[in-house]
């Protein structure tokens, strides 16, 4: 990690990592601000000035006692200890669990800021929306292991989406089934569907022709993509 050996410079290791587990346990008889210089302490000096920051953004009061706060503040309070030293490595596991659609978008801020400054992240979430707004790589765990790592912007390049269009008088099959990167073609009078890989161009001036009135184009989501090419993968090698 960091070209430091994990067990004889675990120290140092620790030191650099900002780790947020999904399921985590906090000092309830503790302020806030008690916890954030008591933990903050142990990986190094606390920046109150950062402290009080986070603070600001996340929503924290700082003297409250941790015993009283709801699920969703502890989630804040979480978020601001992996957050406090701005490490090099960060490990986020379902970060977002509990928080707000307001206090989503200050996280998403929060690990935008970290990446500019240089640092790794891994985020792990089942929410594929927060994938894809977060990271530049995508990896699928399946059965405990890994089943592939995909850049993000490389499966929008590649993303087969579904078409749907509708004309003003009725298609005719023959007329786009040569097109390049058609598939799945289905006519039912005035509607064409489809899937299509690469650009709508081509479809789009084949159905010229027949007066288009509408079109919808959806690109699948990140789970859909992963269960399409890797869903049925079996793995029989050690990852």
């Amino acid at each position: 990690m960091l070209g430091l050996d994990c067990r004889r410079d675990s120290l140092q290791v620790r030191r650099s990592i900002g780790f947020l587990p999904s399921e985590f346990r906090l000092y309830e008889n503790l302020s806030r601000r008690q916890l954030l210089g008591y933990l903050g302490g142990l990986g190094g000096d606390v920046d109150w000035s950062y402290v009080g920051e986070l603070s600001d953004r996340l929503g924290i009061e700082l003297n409250r006692s941790i015993r009283t706060l709801s699920h969703g503040n502890k989630q804040k309070l979480a978020i601001a200890l992996a957050f406090l030293h701005r490490a090099p490595v960060m490990i986020l596991d379902e970060p977002t669990t509990g928080l707000d659609p307001l206090l989503q978008q200050e996280f998403f801020d929060l690990v935008d800021e970290q990446r500019a400054a240089g640092s790794t992240v891994f985020l792990s979430s089942h929410n594929l929306t927060e994938v894809e707004r977060v990271c530049d790589r995508v990896a699928s765990v399946r059965e405990g292991r890994l089943v592939a790592v995909e850049d993000v912007s490389a499966i929008r390049a590649s993303a087969v989406r579904k078409v749907e269009l509708t004309c003003a008088r009725d298609l005719t099959v023959a007329d786009f089934a040569t097109i390049d990167g058609i598939g799945d073609l289905e006519v039912d009078g005035l509607v064409l569907r489809c899937t299509m890989r690469g650009p709508l161009g081509p479809l789009v001036a084949a159905a010229g022709a027949y007066e288009i009135v509408d079109i919808l184009s959806r690109e699948p989501n990140l789970e859909e993509f992963f269960l399409a090419m890797y869903g049925n993968r079996r793995q029989h090698h050690a990852g």
